[in-house]
Parts: structure tokens; sequence; C-alpha cells
């Protein structure tokens, strides 16, 4: 059974009953039928449980059979944007991980600094948001909340030049990353800083969070690499995860390495 958190923020209540929201069978993006998905709502946050193995569904999708594993890279650049209760809580997970594949290598994923590939990253990203959803923020004038009303205006603001600029380097960075990885590599970061932030947090510690949080989920997106979270413990009564990146095309690797990760954990 695989459980992932899928809400934005957490809210500070007690205990609430578990509530239980069978989704339908009617699901037109999955290959198969009679796949049971559940949400499930526990303490204000909501979780995805699926009973069936991503092994089923990388197979129902023609994945093809990834490269088996044999070495592992931990970017220290990356582990030093997670919280300290965050690497702790990460770390049994990551001795299991290097049982299997040997000692994780130390890297400096990015020398020039993860704010260079933040930024690229994020004017990319915010120049095709605003290619894609502009034309209808501009007729409409929604009503967006605090945050959001700014990143859309500052999407709105980046010029074709910027955007030509920063693909440029967009490049660059995915062949570094190609130099960097094989076939048999898999990269671990944490997942994110820490749990999902409250909702009470003030505007200057989500943003402080979402920095962090772009710095460290970046790298996948630059160069079109899968990246694979896995449910690996809990801080301050929140969930946390173990990410794993692999090379171009090696999505059942990643499927593979994690179902041995998450049965070695069940034991």
């Amino acid at each position: 059974m695989e459980q992932r958190d899928v809400s934005h923020h957490r809210c500070k209540n007690g205990p609430q009953p578990k509530i239980t929201i069978p989704l339908p069978d009617r699901l037109h993006t999955l290959p198969r039928r009679g796949w049971k998905l559940e949400i499930h709502i526990i303490g204000g946050r909501a979780t995805l449980e699926n009973h069936f193995s991503g092994i089923e569904l990388s197979e129902s999708y023609g994945c093809p059979e990834g490269v088996k594993p044999s070495r592992l890279l931990l970017p220290v650049d990356v582990w030093t944007r997670a919280n300290a209760e965050t690497v702790d809580a990460l770390a049994p997970y990551l001795a299991r991980l290097e049982a299997k594949l040997g000692p994780a290598t130390p890297v400096l994923l990015c020398p020039e600094g993860l704010e260079q590939w933040r930024e690229t990253f994020r004017i990319c990203q915010a120049c095709e948001i605003w290619d894609v959803h502009g034309k209808w923020v501009t007729g409409n004038t929604p009503n967006f909340g605090p945050g959001i009303k700014e990143r859309f205006e500052i999407a709105s603001k980046i010029t074709t030049d910027e955007y030509a600029s920063e693909s440029l380097k967009k490049v660059d960075i995915q062949e570094h990353i190609k130099n960097l990885i094989s076939p048999e590599t898999v990269i671990v970061i944490p997942t994110s800083p820490g749990p999902a932030p409250l909702r009470e947090e003030p505007e200057i510690a989500l943003n402080d969070f979402r920095m962090r949080a772009f710095e460290m989920l970046c790298t996948a997106g630059l160069a079109g690499l899968p990246q694979l979270s896995v449910p690996s413990g809990h801080v301050d009564h929140g969930p946390v995860g173990l990410s794993l990146i692999g090379s171009f095309g090696q999505d059942r690797q990643l499927i593979s390495l994690a179902s041995v990760l998450d049965d070695t954990t069940e034991t």
C-alpha cells in the first residue's frame, strides 16, 4: 500500500476521525480497471492511498524495464537545504538504501550555487505558466490569494529575451547533469525542507520554505529526469519523503528501488 501526502498546508487541529472517500472506477487516465483508490483525511491532512503497485502501473503504461542501479549519489548542497530534523528522520531510510547499493558518494550538484538553478527554473516555469494561463487571467481577473496573485504578476512581466536567456542556461544544466548521472546511477535527496508548513505560518516563513523547496526540486525538472518520492518518516507529526532521481528513461528503475525500500521499511 502506498500513501502520499496531497495537502499543501497543514492545520493545527486536534484528533479527527478518519474519513474515507472512495474514488469512482471511471478514471480514464488509468489503463486498467479494478484499482481501489481512497482519500483519507486524518488530523486535517489529506492522503491518497492506492492499492496497486508501482510496478503494475509502469508495466501497464509500457515503461521499459530499468537498468539495475549500482551507484548512489548524495548531493550535499541539496541536503543542506533540508531542516536538521528532516535529515535525522530520513537517516534510517538512507541507510537502508545504502545497504542495497553501497555507500552514497557525496557530490556538489551545482558548483555555481543552487540559487542560480532555482532562478532558471522559476523564470522558465513562470513564463510557460503565463503562456498557458495568461489570457484567462487577464480576461477574468480572478481573486487570487496572497502570494499567488503576486507570482502571476511577476510571470506576466517576464520578457521573451529573459526566457530565451534562461532557456540557454537550462540546456547547459541538462548537459551538466547528463555528464554526472549514468543509467546505473541514482541521486538521493530529501523531497522537501520539511513537512508541509502550517497554514498559520507567516508569509516570510512560507516564502523561505518555497525557495528552499525550489532549490531542492528543480534538478529533475530542469534536466527532464524522473523523480520519485518515497514516504520516509515524520517530523512534527507531518510526513517527509526521500526522493530518488534517475537517468533519462529510468522510471521503472526508481519504482523497483522504491518498492525494495518500502518492503524493507515494513519488515
